[in-house]
C-alpha cells in the first residue's frame, strides 16, 4: 500500500542567532531540575554563568554575539531535554538553522552536549576575531525571487561590489552578505524591484565567502571533537542533506557552513521527504515558524518555548491519539462495509476473519495507551491487506482509506 498520502514525518528545528533574547528560558529553569543542572554543567565546559547571562542584572550582556550563541544553544538544548521528558516522542529529522545545527547535532546524539558547546565557544570567539576586520553585514531581501536576488547579486559583484547570497529561506526570502558600501548599493536596486532589505542585528558578513578565514580556523578545532553515529536523521545546512557519520563529511559541513550559504530551504525539502511535514521549533521566539510557513502552509508548524507552550503541544498530541483510535474505528467499519468474495476458506480464515480480529483487538486496547504513527500505518496497512483479500479493487481501497484518513495526522511517537 502506499502510504505517502496519509504519513507524515516529524521535524525538529532549532533557531540561529536572532532568536535569543534577556530572560529566555526562565519558566523553564524555575521548574526543572533537569535545566539547573544542564546550566551548571555549562558554566563548567565554557567558564560562563548562563544564569546570570540569562536572567541577571546585566540584561544587555546577552545581546553580545559571542554570549548570545551559547547562551542560546544552552537553553535550545535544555528545551529539548524538557520536551523529550514530557513527550516521549521519537523525531524523524533534525536541523538547525546556522548555530541551531550545533543544538540539533547535539539533541540527535551525534556530538556530545559538552562538545557542541565548547565548539560553539570557540566558533564565537572565532567569527568575533575574523568580523571585527571586516567592514561587513548581513540583511534579510524579500518580496523578490531568490534567482533574481542572485542575479542582481551576481551583476554587482561582476562591477566589483563584494556581495554573496548568504542564505536561501524561501522562494521570496533570502539573505544577503557582503561588505557595508556593497549593501548599500544593493538596496538601492533591490528596492527600485520593489523588493525590501532588512538589516539584520548583530550580523558580520556570515555565510559568505568574506568569512573563509574563519571557516580555516574551526575546521582545526573541529579535528579534536569527537562525533558519534545517531539515530535520527539531521540535515547540513552546508548541502542540504543529511549527515554521514564519517569524521571528514562532518567536519566539512560545519565548518564550510561559515563561508558558505545556509540552504535552508533546500534542507527544509530534504526532511520532508515528499511527505507532509509536523515540525516543532525548540526554542524561543517563532523566527523558524514563520520561514516555515512562508513556504509550506499546508504543513503543521508548531513554535514550543516554554512549559505551557509544552501543554499546549502535549494536549493536541492527545487529541490526534483520540483521533487514532476512531482512525481504527473507521477502519472496522470500512471492512465490513465490503462483500467477501474470497473463496479459499484458508484465505478467509488467516487473512480476513484473524486479521480483523487483530484489528478489534488493538481497538478494545487503545484506551490502555496512545497509538503512534508507525502502529497506526500498521493498521492501516492491514485493513489495506484484509480488503485485498476480500476481493477489493486495489484502487477503491486506496480511495476509501484515503477518504478516512484526511482529518487525521500521523504524528511521529
Amino acid at each position: 500500500m502506499d502510504m505517502e498520502n496519509i504519513k507524515a514525518n516529524l521535524t525538529y528545528m532549532f533557531p540561529g542567532v536572532g532568536s535569543e533574547y534577556y530572560g529566555m528560558g526562565r519558566a523553564l529553569y524555575n521548574r526543572y531540575e533537569k535545566v539547573k543542572k544542564i546550566y551548571h554543567s555549562a558554566k563548567e565546559v565554557v567558564g560562563i554563568d548562563f544564569y546570570e547571562l540569562s536572567f541577571g542584572k546585566n540584561k544587555n550582556k546577552i545581546k553580545e554575539n559571542a554570549c548570545a550563541q551559547q547562551a542560546l544553544m544552552c537553553f535550545c538544548y535544555s528545551l529539548f531535554q524538557v520536551f523529550q521528558e514530557e513527550m516521549h516522542l521519537s523525531p524523524d529529522v533534525m536541523m538547525g538553522y546556522s548555530l541551531g545545527e550545533y543544538s540539533a547535532l547535539a539533541c540527535a546524539g551525534k556530538m556530545k552536549f559538552k562538545d557542541a558547546l565548547y565548539v560553539v565557544n570557540q566558533r564565537a570567539k572565532i567569527i568575533e576575531e575574523v568580523a571585527k576586520d571586516l567592514d561587513g553585514t548581513m540583511v534579510w531581501v524579500i518580496n523578490i525571487g531568490w534567482q533574481k536576488v542572485e542575479n542582481i547579486v551576481a551583476e554587482l559583484r561582476e562591477g566589483g561590489e563584494k556581495l554573496y547570497v548568504s542564505a536561501y529561506e524561501a522562494n521570496e526570502k533570502v539573505s544577503v552578505s557582503g561588505t557595508n558600501s556593497s549593501m548599500k548599493v544593493l538596496a538601492d536596486v533591490i528596492e527600485r524591484e520593489q523588493g525590501m532589505v532588512i538589516p539584520v542585528k548583530m550580523s558580520g558578513p556570515f555565510h559568505s565567502p568574506l568569512m573563509k578565514e574563519a571557516e580555516i580556523k574551526l575546521r582545526e578545532i573541529l579535528k579534536d571533537i569527537l562525533f558519534q553515529p545517531g539515530n535520527i536523521n539531521v540535515v547540513a545546512n552546508y548541502n542540504g542533506e543529511f549527515y554521514r557519520d564519517d569524521r571528514e563529511s562532518i567536519v566539512v559541513n560545519l565548518s564550510g557552513q561559515l563561508s558558505n550559504p545556509i540552504l535552508w530551504y533546500p534542507s527544509i525539502c530534504q526532511s520532508r521527504k515528499g511527505f507532509q511535514n509536523i515540525v516543532v521549533e525548540l526554542g524561543p521566539k517563532n523566527v523558524l515558524q514563520y520561514i516555515y510557513k512562508l513556504s509550506f502552509q499546508e504543513d503543521v508548524c508548531f513554535s514550543v518555548e516554554s512549559p505551557k507552550k509544552i501543554m499546549e503541544f502535549k494536549g493536541k498530541i492527545e487529541e490526534s491519539s483520540n483521533r487514532y483510535r476512531e482512525l481504527v474505528k473507521k477502519c472496522m467499519g470500512l471492512v465490513v462495509s465490503f462483500p467477501n468474495h474470497c473463496e479459499s476458506e484458508q484465505i478467509y480464515q488467516e487473512q480476513i476473519k484473524a486479521e480483523f480480529e487483530k484489528l478489534k483487538h488493538v481497538y478494545t486496547t487503545m484506551e490502555d495507551g496512545w497509538l503512534n504513527h508507525i502502529q497506526m500505518e500498521k493498521e492501516l496497512s492491514r485493513t489495506f491487506g484484509i480488503l485485498k483479500a476480500k476481493g477489493v479493487n486495489e484502487l477503491e481501497i486506496e480511495k476509501r482509506l484515503k477518504e478516512i484518513t484526511e482529518d487525521t495526522m500521523l504524528i511521529g511517537e
